[in-house]
């Protein structure tokens, strides 16, 4: 079975994550992402529901995207907008959620490097997040003077960083 019919989105579903946002404190559904990555066609990030008592998948919400997803993480915060990193080939960038989870997030930042891996403060704090680029774990900052400058990095001697907490 392709990702594609499995999830209901119409191109090859490349990364996944749970959508936390303030509104969203029922029990009885559940809402993640899911970005698309296809080099030859428009890509999309899908905003799906699953319903608990059904037990059915519906697609709430679909964003266009210019480039292939190739991962998705949002921040874990639910006492401010939801802020979610999307990475693609040759950037990484920051969208602001609204109150209005069904509208198109707004682009807050760009940084012109790809990310593998993004790791959002567990304690719902925004201001800034971590983020692996090859061989260094970078801290990249969201306030407003210093939005989307690594702030603090450490190199792997090692080789590539597969992992970070």
């Amino acid at each position: 079975m392709s990702s594609a019919s499995a999830y209901g989105v119409d191109g090859q579903a490349r990364s996944l994550c749970p959508l936390y946002h303030p509104s969203l404190n029922s029990q009885e559904f559940h809402r993640f992402l899911i970005g698309t990555a296809n080099l030859s066609a428009e890509n999309k990030i899908h905003l799906i529901e699953y319903q608990d008592a059904t037990k059915s998948l519906e697609c709430a919400a679909v964003w266009p995207h210019n480039d292939p997803v190739m991962g998705l993480w949002c921040s874990p915060s639910l006492s401010a907008d939801s802020l979610l990193a999307v990475s693609s080939l040759q950037q990484l960038e920051i969208f602001r959620i609204s109150e209005n989870v069904m509208s198109e997030p707004m682009c807050i930042a760009t940084v012109r490097k790809r990310y593998s891996l993004v790791l959002w403060d567990l304690d719902g704090l925004q201001s800034e997040f971590k983020g692996v680029h090859q061989n260094t774990l970078a801290t990249i900052s969201l306030s407003s003077s210093k939005l989307g400058l690594e702030t603090v990095s450490y190199t792997s001697s090692e080789g590539s960083i597969r992992c970070a907490a």
